[in-house]
């Protein structure tokens, strides 16, 4: 899994469920800030181009 995080977001709590069940995953910053979540990579993680996103290994 890739979860796609950035300061001031609500991702805390998911990188901490991550943590705590013991799931391999891989952390990807996504930088708000400079609009990085419009890019046309991450909106195909997340058409709504919110953050975070956690992208599962199916």
């Amino acid at each position: 899994m890739k979860l796609f995080h950035s300061p001031g977001t609500y991702c805390l709590g998911v990188h901490v469920l991550l943590e705590e069940i013991g799931a391999p995953y891989e952390l990807a910053l996504v930088d708000v800030t400079k609009g990085k979540q419009h890019r046309p990579d991450y909106v195909a993680v997340n058409p709504k181009a919110k953050v975070p996103a956690l992208q599962r290994a199916d």
